[in-house]
C-alpha cells in the first residue's frame, strides 16, 4: 500500500483559535513533503530549526512534497505557521506566540501530530550533568541543544539527576552538604529543597508520572534499598528488600510498578516489582550486566546499559514479547537512555556528548550543546 492510499483525512475549522486541524494516520512508510520555509522576521532560523525537528522525526521526509505542503510567516513574537495537502487545501493554520524558538518548536511538534498520529518531541527539555567548569554540575537545555541554563554552581559533585514530565522540576543527587542527599529544583523560580538527607546514600530520583512521588535509592535502615518519599520530602516507604544493593529505578508509564537494578547475584541485572511492593521478578534480557533502565512512555519498551565485549550499550527490550536487540555498537560507551515522549527516540551519553538515537532504525544525531563532557541525560514528556 502506498503512503497515499494509507493517509486519513479529518478536518475541523475552530476559527475561535485560529486553527484548521486534521488527523493524518500513516499506517506504512512515512510522510512526504514540501517545506516552503518560513518567510519574516527570523524566518531563516526558523526554518532550520523546523527543518531540523522534522528531518530527525524519522516519520517525516522532506523533498518536493506528495502528502503535504508546510510553509509560515514570522513576525515579532509570533509565527503564522500552514500546513497545506498537495491540492493546497488547509489542514493547519494556527499562530504560536512568544520566542521565537518555542514557537518553532510547537509547530514541529503539531507538524508531526497532525501528519502522523505520533507525538512530536521538539519541545522536549533535557536535564544533564557535565563538568564544563571542572565540576559536575547541573544545567537543561532544549533537546536541539539551544537555551542551555546551568542550574547549579556548587562546585562540588552533582548527578543523577531526573526531569519531571513537564519540565518543570529537576530532582538530582549533590554532595553540597558534603554527603550525597537529594534536591529538587523548581525551574520557574530557582528554588531548591532538599528533600532527602538520611544517614547513609540517598540517591538516585525518579519522578512518578503523576509528579506527586520521587523513587529513590536510600541505604539509612541497612543496604541500599529502593524506596518512595513524597515529591516535597517527608516519610519514606521502603519497596524493595534484598541483600545487596538496589538503585536506579524507573516508573512504569500507568504508576503501579518499577524497573530497578539489583546485584544480589554479584552482577546487575534488572528487577520488576509491581507497587506498593511485592515480590520483585527478573526482567530476562538475555544479557548478564544490566544497568540504567528507562520505561518507554507507552509502555512497551525498556531501554537500559548492558556492558558487551568491553564496552556499554544501549539494548531494547520488548515487553510484550520479550525480545532484547542491542541499539548501539562499537568502541564508544552509550550510557543513561532515557525515552523521548514518542517512545521511538532516546537521548544517551557517549564520549562526552549527548546523541539522540532513533530506537527504530538505530540513526544517530550529535546534539550540539557546545558543552565538553556531557552526560546523564534526563528528558521531560
Amino acid at each position: 500500500m502506498n503512503i497515499k492510499s494509507s493517509l486519513l483525512f479529518l478536518a475541523s475549522v475552530l476559527l475561535s483559535l485560529n486553527v484548521l486541524s486534521a488527523q493524518v494516520t500513516v499506517r506504512k512508510g512515512s510522510v512526504q513533503v514540501r517545506f516552503d520555509g518560513i518567510i519574516g522576521q527570523d524566518g531563516p532560523s526558523i526554518t532550520a530549526l523546523v527543518r531540523e525537528h522534522l528531518q530527525r522525526s524519522g516519520v517525516v521526509q522532506i523533498g518536493t512534497g506528495i502528502d503535504a505542503i508546510i510553509s509560515g510567516t514570522s513576525t515579532t513574537g509570533t509565527l503564522a505557521g500552514r500546513v497545506t495537502d498537495s491540492a493546497n487545501q488547509p489542514l493547519l493554520s494556527k499562530t504560536y506566540s512568544g520566542d521565537w524558538r518555542d514557537n518553532a518548536n510547537r509547530f514541529a511538534d503539531d507538524i508531526v501530530e497532525l501528519l502522523t498520529g505520533q507525538p512530536g518531541i521538539a519541545t522536549t527539555r533535557v536535564a544533564f550533568i557535565s563538568r564544563r567548569t571542572g565540576h559536575k554540575e547541573l544545567y537543561i537545555m532544549d533537546i536541539s541543544g539551544q537555551r542551555v541554563i546551568q542550574l547549579t554552581n556548587d562546585r562540588t559533585i552533582s548527578g543523577g539527576p531526573s526531569l519531571d514530565r513537564n519540565a518543570s522540576r529537576v530532582a538530582y543527587t549533590s554532595y553540597r552538604s558534603g554527603f550525597p542527599d537529594v534536591y529538587v529544583i523548581e525551574l520557574a523560580t530557582g528554588r531548591r529543597s532538599r528533600i532527602a538527607a538520611f544517614p547513609g546514600l540517598n540517591s538516585g530520583p525518579a519522578w512518578s508520572p503523576d509528579g506527586r512521588q520521587i523513587a529513590l535509592t536510600l541505604s539509612y535502615q541497612g543496604n541500599p534499598e529502593i524506596y518512595i518519599i513524597p515529591a516535597a520530602g517527608g516519610t519514606p516507604q521502603r519497596i524493595t528488600r534484598a541483600r545487596g544493593t538496589d538503585s536506579s529505578p524507573a516508573w512504569a508509564p500507568d504508576g503501579r510498578g518499577l524497573i530497578y537494578v539489583n546485584d544480589d547475584g554479584g552482577s546487575p541485572r534488572l528487577m520488576r516489582i509491581n507497587l506498593p511492593g511485592g515480590p520483585a521478578t527478573p526482567l530476562r534480557t538475555g544479557q548478564s550486566f544490566t544497568t540504567e533502565p528507562s520505561w518507554s512512555p507507552n509502555g512497551k519498551r525498556i531501554a537500559f546499559n548492558a556492558l558487551t565485549g568491553g564496552n556499554v550499550h544501549v539494548f531494547i527490550h520488548e515487553l510484550e514479547t520479550g525480545q532484547t536487540r542491542q541499539l548501539t555498537s562499537g568502541q564508544n560507551d552509550f550510557e543513561d537512555p532515557s525515552w523521548t515522549r514518542n517512545s521511538r527516540h532516546i537521548v544517551v551519553a557517549s564520549n562526552g556528548r549527548l546523541l539522540l538515537l532513533d530506537a527504530n532504525t538505530s540513526q544517530s544525531y550529535v546534539i550540539n550543546n557546545e558543552l565538553p563532557q556531557s552526560m546523564e541525560p534526563s528528558c521531560s514528556l
